[in-house]
């Protein structure tokens, strides 16, 4: 027993061929990056500029190309870890609250300042409660479709 990988093995069958999940998912996945150049050619077509004709040219062109990629075999998409749930940005919810304050404080003050009555002002009102009360009901992130 001189070798590593002979102190693991099967305790059904015996097999010492035992990996860890982790090193089989690991050895399953892959990514890589190609770059490469194109050269070529473009024409630009003759013109006239002051009455003196310009005839039409080609000139060389070399464009830089970079392709990613990855993929994983069928077993280490079965043993890939569960993807974290995505959580809601807590500087966006602040955000939201410090626009509805804002809008609760300048809407009622620019209405009454417009000559508006006090009818209009609290149909204004009630129109953002109904905004904020009817949002409450939404799903806060995507649903799954698990089936």
């Amino acid at each position: 027993m001189s070798n590593l990988s002979q102190i693991f093995y099967c305790v059904n069958c015996g097999n010492d061929g035992v990996q860890a999940v982790k090193a089989l998912y690991s050895s399953g996945v892959w990514n890589s990056k190609t770059e490469g150049y194109s050269v070529g050619g473009a024409y630009v077509p003759g013109h006239s500029h002051r009455g003196h004709y310009h005839p039409g040219h080609t000139i060389p062109v070399m464009t830089k190309n970079v392709a990613y990629q990855s993929g994983s075999t069928e077993l280490a998409r079965l043993l890939a870890p569960p993807v974290q749930p995505a959580r809601k940005s807590s500087a966006v919810s602040v955000m939201f609250v410090i626009f509805l304050l804002l809008t609760w404080l300048f809407v009622p003050i620019g209405l009454l300042a417009s000559g508006c009555d006090a009818t209009m002002l609290f149909l204004a009102t009630v129109s953002v409660l109904l905004v904020i009360t009817s949002r409450r009901g939404e799903p806060s992130g995507k649903r799954s479709s698990n089936g």
